[in-house]
Protein backbone atom coordinates (compact mmCIF):
# COMPACT_ATOMS: atom_id res chain seq x y z
CA UNK A 1 0.00 0.00 0.00
CA UNK A 2 2.79 2.43 0.88
CA UNK A 3 4.23 2.08 -2.60
CA UNK A 4 1.12 3.56 -4.22
CA UNK A 5 0.50 6.37 -1.75
CA UNK A 6 2.37 8.99 -3.79
CA UNK A 7 0.62 8.21 -7.07
CA UNK A 8 -3.01 7.97 -5.92
CA UNK A 9 -5.24 11.06 -5.66
CA UNK A 10 -7.90 9.15 -3.74
CA UNK A 11 -8.68 5.48 -3.16
CA UNK A 12 -12.34 4.46 -3.29
CA UNK A 13 -13.11 1.63 -0.86
CA UNK A 14 -16.03 -0.76 -1.16
CA UNK A 15 -15.83 -2.21 2.35
CA UNK A 16 -15.83 -0.35 5.68
CA UNK A 17 -12.79 -2.22 6.99
CA UNK A 18 -10.55 -0.96 4.15
CA UNK A 19 -10.14 2.81 4.81
CA UNK A 20 -8.11 2.36 8.01
CA UNK A 21 -5.56 0.26 6.10
CA UNK A 22 -5.01 2.96 3.47
CA UNK A 23 -5.11 5.84 5.95
CA UNK A 24 -2.36 4.16 7.97
CA UNK A 25 -0.20 4.18 4.82
CA UNK A 26 -1.01 7.81 4.04
CA UNK A 27 -3.33 7.10 1.09
CA UNK A 28 -6.32 9.48 0.78
CA UNK A 29 -9.43 7.32 0.92
CA UNK A 30 -13.20 7.50 0.68
CA UNK A 31 -15.62 4.76 1.69
CA UNK A 32 -18.32 4.53 -0.99
CA UNK A 33 -20.09 1.28 -0.18
CA UNK A 34 -20.54 -1.71 -2.49
CA UNK A 35 -22.53 -1.48 -5.75
CA UNK A 36 -24.05 -4.94 -5.15
CA UNK A 37 -25.80 -3.54 -2.07
CA UNK A 38 -27.48 -0.90 -4.26
CA UNK A 39 -28.37 -3.41 -7.00
CA UNK A 40 -29.97 -5.96 -4.66
CA UNK A 41 -33.13 -4.85 -2.88
CA UNK A 42 -33.12 -5.08 0.92
CA UNK A 43 -36.74 -6.25 0.77
CA UNK A 44 -37.59 -9.99 0.73
CA UNK A 45 -37.38 -11.39 -2.80
CA UNK A 46 -38.03 -15.10 -2.28
CA UNK A 47 -41.58 -15.27 -3.69
CA UNK A 48 -40.69 -13.30 -6.83
CA UNK A 49 -37.46 -15.28 -7.36
CA UNK A 50 -39.33 -18.57 -7.18
CA UNK A 51 -41.89 -17.29 -9.65
CA UNK A 52 -39.12 -16.25 -12.05
CA UNK A 53 -37.59 -19.72 -11.83
CA UNK A 54 -40.98 -21.50 -12.01
CA UNK A 55 -40.44 -23.11 -8.61
CA UNK A 56 -43.19 -24.13 -6.15
CA UNK A 57 -43.46 -21.71 -3.26
CA UNK A 58 -43.55 -24.58 -0.75
CA UNK A 59 -40.52 -26.47 -2.11
CA UNK A 60 -37.38 -26.90 0.00
CA UNK A 61 -34.50 -25.73 -2.14
CA UNK A 62 -30.72 -25.83 -1.82
CA UNK A 63 -28.63 -23.60 -4.09
CA UNK A 64 -25.24 -25.04 -5.05
CA UNK A 65 -22.65 -22.49 -6.24
CA UNK A 66 -19.39 -24.34 -6.99
CA UNK A 67 -17.67 -21.31 -8.54
CA UNK A 68 -17.45 -19.41 -11.81
CA UNK A 69 -14.02 -20.57 -13.02
CA UNK A 70 -13.25 -23.89 -14.67
CA UNK A 71 -10.49 -24.56 -12.14
CA UNK A 72 -13.02 -24.20 -9.32
CA UNK A 73 -15.40 -26.66 -10.97
CA UNK A 74 -12.60 -29.22 -11.28
CA UNK A 75 -12.01 -29.07 -7.53
CA UNK A 76 -15.59 -28.55 -6.39
CA UNK A 77 -18.11 -30.20 -8.72
CA UNK A 78 -17.87 -33.76 -7.39
CA UNK A 79 -17.81 -32.59 -3.74
CA UNK A 80 -20.88 -30.38 -4.24
CA UNK A 81 -22.70 -33.27 -5.97
CA UNK A 82 -21.84 -35.79 -3.25
CA UNK A 83 -22.98 -33.27 -0.65
CA UNK A 84 -26.30 -33.00 -2.50
CA UNK A 85 -26.58 -36.80 -2.54
CA UNK A 86 -26.13 -37.01 1.24
CA UNK A 87 -28.66 -34.22 1.82
CA UNK A 88 -31.16 -35.87 -0.51
CA UNK A 89 -30.83 -39.16 1.34
CA UNK A 90 -31.69 -37.34 4.56
CA UNK A 91 -34.34 -35.06 3.04
CA UNK A 92 -35.86 -36.67 -0.10
CA UNK A 93 -38.05 -33.61 -0.70
CA UNK A 94 -35.08 -31.32 -1.36
CA UNK A 95 -34.49 -29.81 -4.79
CA UNK A 96 -31.16 -28.37 -5.93
CA UNK A 97 -30.35 -25.38 -8.14
CA UNK A 98 -26.91 -24.99 -9.74
CA UNK A 99 -26.37 -21.63 -11.47
CA UNK A 100 -23.36 -21.75 -13.78
CA UNK A 101 -21.83 -18.87 -15.70
CA UNK A 102 -20.51 -20.45 -18.91
CA UNK A 103 -20.92 -23.41 -21.25
CA UNK A 104 -17.53 -24.65 -20.10
CA UNK A 105 -18.46 -24.73 -16.42
CA UNK A 106 -21.79 -26.35 -17.26
CA UNK A 107 -19.99 -29.07 -19.25
CA UNK A 108 -17.66 -29.74 -16.33
CA UNK A 109 -20.56 -30.02 -13.89
CA UNK A 110 -22.54 -32.30 -16.19
CA UNK A 111 -19.48 -34.51 -16.62
CA UNK A 112 -19.17 -34.71 -12.84
CA UNK A 113 -22.81 -35.79 -12.60
CA UNK A 114 -22.01 -38.71 -14.92
CA UNK A 115 -18.79 -39.56 -13.11
CA UNK A 116 -20.57 -39.52 -9.74
CA UNK A 117 -23.49 -41.52 -11.15
CA UNK A 118 -25.78 -38.84 -9.77
CA UNK A 119 -28.03 -38.05 -12.70
CA UNK A 120 -31.06 -39.18 -10.68
CA UNK A 121 -30.66 -36.33 -8.19
CA UNK A 122 -33.27 -33.53 -8.54
CA UNK A 123 -30.69 -31.00 -9.73
CA UNK A 124 -31.62 -28.15 -12.07
CA UNK A 125 -28.70 -26.46 -13.83
CA UNK A 126 -29.26 -22.79 -14.62
CA UNK A 127 -27.44 -20.57 -17.12
CA UNK A 128 -26.66 -17.62 -14.86
CA UNK A 129 -29.49 -16.62 -12.49
CA UNK A 130 -27.19 -16.94 -9.47
CA UNK A 131 -28.98 -14.18 -7.60
CA UNK A 132 -32.39 -15.67 -8.35
CA UNK A 133 -31.17 -19.03 -7.06
CA UNK A 134 -29.83 -17.43 -3.88
CA UNK A 135 -33.03 -15.45 -3.30
CA UNK A 136 -35.19 -18.53 -3.94
CA UNK A 137 -33.30 -21.06 -1.82
CA UNK A 138 -33.71 -22.14 1.79
CA UNK A 139 -29.96 -22.67 2.21
CA UNK A 140 -26.91 -22.57 -0.07
CA UNK A 141 -23.45 -24.06 -0.46
CA UNK A 142 -21.20 -21.34 -1.86
CA UNK A 143 -17.60 -21.33 -3.04
CA UNK A 144 -15.45 -18.64 -1.42
CA UNK A 145 -15.32 -15.27 -3.17
CA UNK A 146 -17.75 -12.55 -4.21
CA UNK A 147 -20.56 -15.12 -4.30
CA UNK A 148 -20.53 -15.18 -0.48
CA UNK A 149 -21.30 -11.45 -0.45
CA UNK A 150 -24.11 -11.94 -2.97
CA UNK A 151 -25.49 -14.77 -0.84
CA UNK A 152 -25.54 -12.47 2.18
CA UNK A 153 -27.21 -9.62 0.28
CA UNK A 154 -29.79 -12.07 -1.11
CA UNK A 155 -30.51 -13.22 2.48
CA UNK A 156 -29.46 -16.81 1.70
CA UNK A 157 -28.32 -18.74 4.79
CA UNK A 158 -25.25 -20.58 3.59
CA UNK A 159 -22.08 -22.54 4.17
CA UNK A 160 -18.85 -21.42 2.50
CA UNK A 161 -16.37 -23.99 1.19
CA UNK A 162 -13.29 -24.00 -0.99
CA UNK A 163 -10.62 -26.37 -2.28
CA UNK A 164 -7.50 -25.71 -4.32
CA UNK A 165 -4.19 -27.32 -5.28
CA UNK A 166 -2.32 -28.50 -2.18
CA UNK A 167 0.71 -26.29 -2.89
CA UNK A 168 -1.48 -23.22 -3.41
CA UNK A 169 -3.22 -24.01 -0.12
CA UNK A 170 0.07 -24.12 1.78
CA UNK A 171 1.06 -20.74 0.33
CA UNK A 172 -2.34 -19.22 1.10
CA UNK A 173 -2.24 -20.46 4.71
CA UNK A 174 1.09 -18.73 5.26
CA UNK A 175 -0.25 -15.47 3.80
CA UNK A 176 -3.45 -15.42 5.88
CA UNK A 177 -3.64 -12.49 8.31
CA UNK A 178 -7.15 -13.12 9.65
CA UNK A 179 -9.13 -16.23 10.58
CA UNK A 180 -12.01 -15.69 8.13
CA UNK A 181 -12.25 -16.34 4.40
CA UNK A 182 -15.91 -15.49 3.76
CA UNK A 183 -16.74 -11.84 3.08
CA UNK A 184 -19.75 -11.87 5.45
CA UNK A 185 -17.50 -13.20 8.22
CA UNK A 186 -14.85 -10.57 7.50
CA UNK A 187 -17.54 -7.89 7.62
CA UNK A 188 -18.93 -9.27 10.88
CA UNK A 189 -15.53 -9.89 12.46
CA UNK A 190 -16.68 -13.32 13.58
CA UNK A 191 -17.85 -16.68 12.24
CA UNK A 192 -21.43 -16.05 11.17
CA UNK A 193 -21.17 -18.35 8.15
CA UNK A 194 -19.65 -21.83 8.63
CA UNK A 195 -16.44 -22.22 6.62
CA UNK A 196 -15.05 -25.53 5.41
CA UNK A 197 -11.71 -25.20 3.63
CA UNK A 198 -9.46 -27.69 1.84
CA UNK A 199 -9.39 -31.05 3.69
CA UNK A 200 -12.35 -29.98 5.85
CA UNK A 201 -14.47 -29.44 2.72
CA UNK A 202 -15.75 -33.02 2.52
CA UNK A 203 -19.28 -34.02 1.49
CA UNK A 204 -20.00 -35.26 5.01
CA UNK A 205 -18.80 -32.05 6.68
CA UNK A 206 -20.70 -29.87 4.22
CA UNK A 207 -23.89 -31.91 4.43
CA UNK A 208 -23.80 -31.77 8.24
CA UNK A 209 -23.31 -27.98 8.23
CA UNK A 210 -26.12 -27.46 5.73
CA UNK A 211 -28.33 -29.87 7.66
CA UNK A 212 -27.98 -27.65 10.72
CA UNK A 213 -29.19 -24.65 8.73
CA UNK A 214 -32.06 -26.63 7.23
CA UNK A 215 -33.32 -27.86 10.60
CA UNK A 216 -32.45 -24.98 12.92
CA UNK A 217 -34.59 -21.86 12.48
CA UNK A 218 -32.49 -19.97 15.02
CA UNK A 219 -29.28 -20.65 13.07
CA UNK A 220 -30.85 -19.40 9.83
CA UNK A 221 -32.37 -16.35 11.52
CA UNK A 222 -29.03 -15.44 13.12
CA UNK A 223 -27.33 -15.43 9.72
CA UNK A 224 -30.11 -13.43 8.10
CA UNK A 225 -30.06 -10.82 10.87
CA UNK A 226 -26.34 -10.27 10.31
CA UNK A 227 -26.84 -10.17 6.54
CA UNK A 228 -29.41 -7.39 6.99
CA UNK A 229 -26.92 -5.39 9.05
CA UNK A 230 -24.20 -5.91 6.42
CA UNK A 231 -26.58 -4.80 3.66
CA UNK A 232 -27.38 -1.56 5.51
CA UNK A 233 -23.66 -0.81 5.99
CA UNK A 234 -22.78 -1.46 2.34
CA UNK A 235 -25.84 0.28 0.82
CA UNK A 236 -24.39 3.77 0.43
CA UNK A 237 -25.52 4.91 -3.06
CA UNK A 238 -22.08 3.95 -4.32
CA UNK A 239 -22.26 5.70 -7.70
CA UNK A 240 -23.11 9.07 -6.15
CA UNK A 241 -20.50 8.74 -3.41
CA UNK A 242 -17.83 7.73 -5.91
CA UNK A 243 -18.66 10.67 -8.18
CA UNK A 244 -18.55 13.10 -5.25
CA UNK A 245 -15.14 11.76 -4.22
CA UNK A 246 -13.66 11.90 -7.74
CA UNK A 247 -15.06 15.19 -9.10
CA UNK A 248 -12.81 17.52 -7.02
CA UNK A 249 -9.76 15.80 -8.52
CA UNK A 250 -10.78 16.09 -12.17
CA UNK A 251 -9.40 18.92 -14.36
CA UNK A 252 -11.73 21.87 -14.69
CA UNK A 253 -13.78 21.83 -17.89
CA UNK A 254 -12.44 24.01 -20.66
CA UNK A 255 -15.05 26.65 -21.67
Amino acid sequence: IKGIARSVSRMLCLFPFEPALYEKAGVPVSYVGHPFADEISPLPQRIDARERLALPQDARIVALLPGSRQSELRYHAAIWIETARLLHERHPELRFLVPLATRETRALFEQALWTCNARELPITILFGHARDALMACDVALVASGTATLEAALCRAPHVMAYRMHALSWQIMKRMAYQPWGSLPNIMAGRFVVPERLQDAATPRELADALDTLLDDDAARDAQIAEFERIHSVLRQDTAARAAAAILPHLPAAVP
